[in-house]
C-alpha cells in the first residue's frame, strides 16, 4: 500500500508542478505560495474531519509540535524559491533538479532518525550528478564544465536546486512530526498535511491581503485552485505513505515525476533540448533508485 501511495504522490506532484508553472510566469510568488497552501488545505480538511468523527481526535505529542515549528520557516522559503523557479525556469529544466532530495536526506537522516547510508547510495549521488549535468550537455561543446556553469547561470535552476536542498531537510522534519501523531497511520498522514498546509497559509497571508481577488479572477482561479487542490492529493498520499515505508523511498518514488516533467514541458510548453533533458532525468532517476535500494 505505501508503494502505491508514492507512486500517486509522483503523479499528483508532477500535476502540480505543471499547474505552478501555468500560474507563476505572470503572477505574484506570494500569491502562488499562499494558493497552493489555501487550496491545498481545501482538499485536506475534509479527509481531516472525517477521520476524527470515525477515529477519534489523535493525540498530538511534544515532537509533532517541535517538528511542526521547525519546519515552518523551511517550508515557507522553500515554496516561495519553488514557485520563483517555475516562474523563470522551464519545466523540462528545472523538474528533474528534484532529483537533489534524496541526495540531500541521505546526507542528514544518519544524523536525525539513525537511516544510514552505502556505498550504493554514494553512487547513486553519483548518478545524479552525473545527470544533472547531461541536462545540459548540449553546452558541453564549448568547454567540459560549461554544463554545470550553464546550470548554475539558470535563475530558475538556481532557485529549484535551493528548493530541492531545503525539502531534503524538511522531509526528514516530516518522517518526525508523522511519527508524533498517536493514532492510525492514516490519521497521523493527514494531520501532518493538514497543519503544515495551515501553517503555510497563516503565514504568508499578511503579504496577499490586498492581492487576493486576483486569485478569484475567472481567467484565474482555475489554475491557482488545481496548483493546491494537486498539492493537497500529493500531501495526503505521501504523509501517509512515509508511515509505512522510509522516507528516502517515498521521495525517491515520488522523483520519477522529473521525468514525467521534461515529457509535458516537450509537449505543452515546447520546450527545446528536451533530448538531453530527457536521458539526464532518467540517469538522475536511475541515482534516486539506487541511493533508495541501498538503504
Amino acid at each position: 500500500m505505501g508503494i502505491i501511495l508514492a507512486l500517486l504522490t509522483s503523479l499528483f506532484s508532477t500535476a502540480q508542478n505543471t499547474a505552478v508553472k501555468k500560474s507563476a510566469v505572470k503572477s505574484d510568488i506570494f500569491l502562488v505560495a499562499w494558493s497552493i497552501g489555501t487550496f491545498s488545505l481545501v482538499v485536506i480538511f475534509p479527509f481531516f474531519v472525517a477521520l476524527v468523527f470515525w477515529q477519534g481526535m489523535p493525540e498530538f505529542t511534544k515532537e509533532f509540535w517541535v517538528s511542526l515549528i521547525y519546519k515552518t520557516p523551511l517550508m515557507v522559503i522553500a515554496y516561495l524559491c519553488y514557485v520563483k523557479a517555475y516562474k523563470h525556469g522551464d519545466l523540462s529544466l528545472i523538474s528533474p533538479l528534484l532529483a537533489l532530495t534524496p541526495a540531500i536526506i541521505l546526507v542528514i537522516a544518519p544524523f536525525v532518525i539513525n537511516q544510514k547510508a552505502s556505498i550504493g547510495g554514494a553512487l547513486g549521488v553519483g548518478l545524479i550528478v552525473i545527470g544533472a549535468y547531461v541536462l545540459n550537455f548540449s553546452a558541453s561543446k564549448e568547454g567540459f564544465l560549461k554544463p554545470i556553469g550553464k546550470l548554475f547561470r539558470d535563475k530558475g535552476a538556481k532557485y529549484m536546486m535551493l528548493t530541492a536542498s531545503i525539502w531534503g531537510g524538511t522531509s526528514i522534519i516530516d518522517t518526525l512530526g508523522v511519527r508524533g501523531v498517536r493514532g492510525s497511520s492514516l490519521q497521523a498522514g493527514v494531520s501532518w498535511a493538514f497543519f503544515t498546509s495551515l501553517v503555510l497559509v497563516l503565514v504568508l497571508t499578511p503579504f496577499i491581503i490586498r492581492k487576493i481577488r486576483m486569485i478569484f479572477k475567472k481567467t484565474e482561479r482555475k489554475k491557482f485552485f488545481m496548483s493546491g487542490a494537486f498539492m493537497g492529493m500529493a500531501e495526503i498520499c505521501q504523509m501517509t505513505a512515509m508511515t509505512m515505508l522510509l522516507a528516502a523511498y517515498v521521495n525517491a518514488i515520488k522523483r520519477f515525476s522529473m521525468v514525467l516533467g521534461v515529457i509535458i514541458g516537450a509537449i505543452f510548453f515546447k520546450e527545446q533540448d528536451i533530448q538531453n533533458r530527457l536521458t539526464g532525468s532518467i540517469i538522475m532517476l536511475a541515482g534516486v533508485i539506487l541511493i533508495i535500494l541501498s538503504v
